[in-house]
């Protein structure tokens, strides 16, 4: 892929585009971050969706302005910190969704078997981070975890609790991570639509729409679950 430069106030600025939309959906990321927390903060679940915000959106616009903007200047070993804050913010999303199924979904030995579950997964993709070269990890190294994490984990746990126990949260939590396909089928396929809208400036305009999904999920769960949490020895067995 050919990289393209411009001049802004003396400094180049690499992959512009690419940049700017990284920053825009980091933006987009902090904002729903912000209003979680802030308006929505008594449910857990709306606080573990802030979370995978924040540390999303965080690692987006490190990125943008590492991996991209200035990437000449400090080299490829710097994209690791935004492939552990991204790889962060996935089981924050997951436990979100746990915690979106108690008590009426999920009885104490189930839950406590998910949580085991994420906890095992996240520090075997921290083991595996660390055993692979600095220069070496990119975002294709966090493609594995975000299957796990968005599809198998996230996406089955609203199916099932869909079925158990459905209401409109649930719809736009899995409409979310649906909606996170295309992004995917975009860098397998290579879809390059111009050398100033890369692949990379594609999927971060695609995202903005999964993102807003999620949010307006959360939201809904908050207003309308009663998801507070409760004893874990008051949840049925």
């Amino acid at each position: 892929m050919e990289l393209t430069f411009i001049q802004l106030a003396g400094v180049t600025i690499q992959e512009p585009i690419t940049f700017l939309t990284d920053v825009l959906l980091g933006i987009e990321c902090l904002i729903f971050f912000f209003i979680l927390w802030t308006r929505y903060n008594e449910s857990p679940v709306a606080r573990w969706t802030a979370a995978f915000f924040l540390l999303f959106g965080l690692g987006t616009i490190e990125g943008g302005i590492v991996n991209h903007a200035i990437q000449y200047m400090v080299g490829p070993a710097w994209k690791f910190p935004m492939v552990l804050l991204v790889g962060s913010s996935i089981p924050c999303l997951v436990i979100a969704s746990l915690y979106s199924l108690r008590p009426r979904v999920l009885n104490k030995p189930t839950y406590s078997f998910w949580i085991a579950l994420v906890s095992v997964e996240y520090v075997a993709f921290l083991i595996y981070l660390t055993q692979q070269p600095r220069v070496e990890i990119n975002f294709k190294t966090l493609i594995p975890h975000l299957v796990v994490g968005m599809v198998l984990f996230a996406a089955s746990l609203q199916y099932y609790g869909h079925r158990r126990d459905p209401q409109i949260a649930r719809k736009w939590k899995l409409a979310g991570i649906i909606a996170t396909l295309p992004a995917g089928l975009i860098v397998l396929l290579k879809i390059n639509p111009n050398i100033w809208f890369n692949t990379f400036d594609l999927v971060h305009v695609v995202l903005m729409v999964p993102t807003y999904l999620i949010f307006v999920s959360a939201k809904s769960f908050a207003q309308h679950t009663p998801d507070a949490p409760i004893p874990m020895g008051e949840i049925s067995q």
